[in-house]
């Protein structure tokens, strides 16, 4: 089996097996799961990511916009849940 690591500016965006960016040996990808399990827990509205170095770094988690639903949106629903009118 092959282990890899995708990474996105110096972060750690995931690892997978048979999937991914740049493969990493078994030990590595072991490695980053722990690491992954044992995030620190940020304030409110941050979050910790994992760097390349294998260092927490705290981030800012952005804002979503609020946006109201619409009738096709509605529509779409229904139809994506065999619900017809």
């Amino acid at each position: 089996m092959k282990y890899f690591i995708t990474v996105k500016d110096g972060i750690i965006i995931g690892v997978g097996k048979n999937c991914g960016n740049t493969e990493i040996t078994e030990a590595e990808y072991n490695g980053i799961l722990a690491l992954f399990g044992k995030r620190p827990t940020a304030p409110e509205g941050y979050i910790y990511l994992l760097r390349i170095d294998l260092t927490w770094e705290l981030h800012e988690i952005p804002a979503v916009p609020e946006e109201d639903a619409t009738e096709e949106d509605y529509q779409a629903a229904l139809n994506l849940m065999g619900v017809s009118i």
